[in-house]
């Protein structure tokens, strides 16, 4: 096995080597950034539909307070 083994030369290594951090390190940050947004906006959809929600509570309870005054 130690015999069939290239021996390439340490610039290659170093470009190849340098080339796989850069990509490693692309890819770990583009997962982690995809993975903020997707977090932000399930954030912002829970705001949204509680204010919805306590919007809507807010309509129902006026409705009734005109429905008894009339």
């Amino acid at each position: 096995m130690v015999s069939d083994a290239e021996l390439v030369p340490a610039k290659n290594v170093s470009k190849d080597f340098l080339h796989s951090i850069v990509n490693m390190y692309i890819r770990v940050r583009s997962f982690s950034l995809a993975k903020d947004i997707i977090q932000d906006f399930k954030i912002k959809a829970k705001q949204s539909k509680g204010k919805a929600l306590h919007k809507e509570i807010q309509r129902s309870s006026d409705e009734q307070t005109q429905e008894r005054h009339n």
